[in-house]
């Protein structure tokens, strides 16, 4: 399970103010967080500020993250980013594993893979059964159950979108764990049917040319891509002067 997830659920447990005010966590006092996690924290409400700043007046909205190959680190961002955005706004956040080839949701909150989103694309169960609350209201988990040997044909824009749009009349928010873009098709058709888009990239891994063909990949689809995560990025200087130059 995320660090800061578990982080956060101490510091709840162990008080603190009970207003969201300053865009802190319902409950949680950002100042009880260590120092490492504070900072980790403070790298997500920028990118909340950001996409928040893209997406406008919209909401319940829907946002895929994706990298352009595998091990980029897109589900850890996932997952932290859905651990701290599910307890700052109305009706909690859904995270969506819709990684059919590879899932991982289901190993990182130890539940059960059955019920899931492939489950719901083949009519087999419907989503209110499907997903498991797993703070409060706050986050909940939709993860990729019964596995197929070809998703492609489970996955397509329109019962993307029509799952999409169920799923944010129940949430204030849904985030999705998608495939990678470069090797999976279905990452082009989830794009389509979200909101919005984060591509996420390893720094110092990635080739500038994969991530080209990942963004043109998602602009084809026409995708609303709406940044990059640089994950996993690496100071030679300390950071606070970086931040300087």
């Amino acid at each position: 399970m995320s660090k800061i997830y578990e982080a956060l659920n101490r510091a709840k447990e162990g008080g603190g103010d009970d207003g969201p005010g300053g865009g802190a966590p319902v409950g949680v006092d950002p100042t009880s967080l260590s120092d490492e996690l504070r900072e980790v924290w403070s790298y997500y409400e920028e990118l909340h500020s950001s996409i928040d700043k893209s997406l406008g007046a919209v909401t319940g909205y829907s946002i895929l993250f994706a990298a352009s190959v595998a091990g980029e680190g897109a589900t850890t961002v996932a997952v932290e980013y859905a651990s701290t955005l599910g307890r700052t706004i109305p009706r909690g956040c859904l995270l969506v594993d819709a990684d059919l080839r590879s899932p991982s949701l289901h190993s990182i909150f130890d539940i059960p893979n059955e019920n899931g989103l492939s489950d719901i694309l083949a009519g087999r169960c419907d989503l209110k059964s499907a997903v498991v609350d797993v703070a409060e209201g706050t986050l909940s988990i939709l993860v990729a159950g019964t596995l197929n040997s070809s998703p492609s044909t489970l996955i397509n824009t329109a019962t993307v979108s029509r799952f999409l749009s169920e799923s944010k009349e129940m949430f204030g928010a849904v985030l999705v764990d998608g495939p990678p873009v470069i090797s999976c098709a279905e990452a082009t058709h989830i794009a389509a049917a979200a909101d919005g888009v984060v591509l996420v990239v390893e720094s110092d891994r990635t080739k500038r040319e994969i991530v080209i063909r990942a963004r043109d990949a998602l602009i084809k689809g026409k995708a609303n891509i709406l940044g990059i995560v640089l994950n996993r990025r690496r100071y030679v200087i300390p950071e606070f002067l970086y931040r300087q130059l």
